[in-house]
């Protein structure tokens, strides 16, 4: 029987042979060359990481053939296994994952390896897209709402982002496309997105309809609530990530540069605070400079952007004078660190022998539903998500999700891989849609290679371990419908150590299972805030020609999957910066 450590040994093999592979360049005729960091380094726009939103910034930006851009990214082309969808959870732990760790609080995530969030970030073209579990979720009308609220900018409400999501999205779904959504959808751009339909999700469907779920034929519409359907990041058998979609297309465009393994260690700035260039490094040795002539675009992710303002000057000015950092713009940088705090609960379900088919690598590896509930039922936006993963029994995929992706340790993974030896398995993945919690993100030195000092803050405000305890107790009504009923299913019991004198199946008990089960699941935004950090056009405040476009700008976490908020949010990120200079 395999067993969550012989997994774990069996994935670093598989890493190991994919990073020697790595070495053959299979994927670079996919995207621009390398620049090199000799002659005349001077550009209108200089992009900061070419993740998610910086791909799509640089991608629009160069459709001017009149001004050239210069992309800086710490890592290289995306690797092989990146183009297949259905490997995402060969990824997290690779070489091109930051794996930035949050602190251990000594209270949530002592289920999780090392008691630490393991916050996976891809270091490479396309970024943490490149690796995402290709799950592409708007979320709700009343999420950006907020958004405008905080910004003071009614642009960034529904009606404003709305025409962003279209814009950016490819689909021929006949479903959405013949029905009363299709003019909320686009088909003619750069992310190509599916739906993964599935047989095996009826039975569950009807389950969820049972305890209040009404169908949602379109999750993606202004509607949210309900279980549906998801939409993935997949065409045509590969990933849509930012580079895929947007540097592809753009590899043969002269006035593009992208810097690859090259490093930003600092943005500099004249004697009237105008951001003119950034310094970086590739290798041990290799320094310059790279001038902006028109503005510097930070797209280095949440934990990297405010990092780099923060040793450029820009941030909280007692902490940055601890450093002896001289005090450009005194900001709350760091300081509105959002991270969707999620966890896992599983369902034993029917006794199986048949065989496990091999999963199709350009697919989502299982069975998949989505669900978003509201605590109020008269609410018209949902309080928490949950992803719904049918696992055939003995599925090596559940050992990877749980070991390489949610990262419990092992004894946990074996505990929930048990109960899937014979028998289907459903593992409920739940996260709050709007989480109020907060952490933050300090500087440990002057030093740009040491990675920040990261406070999750999960569940830092009672109101959403609270909400969470809720929810968790009505989501375990499903053992009580009708399909569960009937195939004898059961809410797997973890017997957690810090649970076992607490009564199940109470608030209690589901708080405390909450605390101790929670992770992260890979959503970040809020370090660079709108509102605090950036104006409402992403400008950031006290300084001039430098923005911040990627998800530590967001001021908080919609109720969709983040990715599809960064993609529109850098697609309107791109027109503000054309407006300004086209004016």
């Amino acid at each position: 029987m395999v067993d969550a450590a012989l997994g774990l040994a069996g994935l670093k093999t598989i890493q190991a042979t994919l990073s020697a592979l790595s070495l053959l360049h299979l994927t670079s005729h996919r995207f621009p060359p390398a620049a090199s960091l000799t002659g005349n380094l001077e550009f209108d726009y200089v992009v900061i990481g070419g993740g998610t939103a910086g791909s799509i910034v640089a991608s629009r930006l160069s459709e001017d053939p009149n001004v050239t851009v210069a992309i800086i990214e710490a890592g290289g082309d995306p690797p092989l296994e990146s183009v297949l969808p259905g490997l995402f959870t060969l990824q997290p732990l690779a070489s091109y994952d930051y794996n930035y760790l949050a602190q251990n609080n000594h209270y949530t995530s002592q289920n999780i390896m090392k008691h630490k969030p393991g916050m996976t970030a891809g270091m490479m073209l396309g970024g943490t897209s490149a690796m995402s579990h290709t799950f592409h979720l708007r979320g709700n009308p009343h999420d950006f709402e907020k958004w405008a609220e905080v910004a003071g900018d009614d642009s960034w409400n529904y009606d404003g982002m709305l025409p962003y999501f279209i814009k950016s999205e490819r689909i021929n779904d006949a479903e959405i496309l013949n029905g009363p959504t299709a003019d909320l959808h686009g088909t003619t751009g750069n992310i190509g997105l599916t739906r993964q339909f599935d047989n095996t999700n009826n039975d569950y469907i009807e389950a969820f309809k049972e305890i209040g779920y009404d169908y949602n034929p379109d999750v993606n519409s202004n509607n949210n609530l309900g279980v549906s359907y998801p939409y993935h990041l997949i065409f045509d058998g590969t990933r849509q990530d930012g580079a895929e979609s947007y540097l592809s297309p753009a590899k043969n465009r002269d006035n593009l540069y992208v810097f690859k393994q090259t490093t930003a260690t600092k943005i500099i700035f004249d004697d009237d605070k105008n951001a003119v260039g950034v310094q970086v490094t590739a290798g041990l040795f290799k320094k310059a400079t790279i001038k902006a002539t028109k503005e510097v675009i930070l797209a280095a992710g949440v934990v990297k952007s405010p990092q780099l303002l923060m040793l450029s000057g820009i941030g909280p000015a007692s902490h940055l004078k601890t450093f002896n950092i001289p005090v450009l713009s005194d900001l709350p940088v760091g300081q509105n660190l959002r991270d969707r705090v999620g966890l896992v609960v599983p369902f034993k379900m029917q006794a199986s022998s048949a065989l496990t088919p091999i999963s199709d690598p350009t697919k989502f590896p299982v069975p998949v539903t989505v669900g978003y509930k509201a605590l109020n039922e008269s609410q018209s936006y949902p309080d928490f998500q949950t992803l719904n993963l049918v696992f055939p029994h003995d599925s090596s995929g559940l050992l990877m999700i749980l070991s390489n992706v949610v990262k419990y340790e092992n004894d946990i993974v074996d505990r929930i891989y048990s109960n899937n030896k014979g028998h289907d398995l459903l593992l409920v993945t739940v996260s709050s849609g709007h989480p109020e919690s907060t952490g933050e993100l300090l500087l440990k030195s002057k030093d740009p290679s040491d990675t920040p000092s990261i406070s999750s803050g999960h569940f830092s405000n009672p109101k959403d371990l609270d909400q969470m305890a809720e929810f968790l107790l009505d989501l375990s009504r499903l053992v009580n419908t009708t399909y569960f009923k009937n195939v004898g299913a059961e809410l797997v019991d973890l017997n957690l150590k810090e649970c076992r004198n607490i009564q199940k199946n109470t608030v209690e008990f589901w708080k405390c299972y909450a605390v101790g089960m929670s992770s992260t699941f890979w959503q970040y935004c809020g370090s660079c805030s709108m509102g605090s950090v950036v104006d409402s056009k992403l400008k950031v405040n006290g300084v001039r020609g430098l923005r911040v476009v990627d998800a530590s700008a967001m001021p908080s976490l919609n109720s969709g999957e983040i990715l599809a908020a960064v993609i529109a949010f850098a697609e309107k990120a791109a027109d503000l910066i054309k407006d300004d200079f086209d004016s």
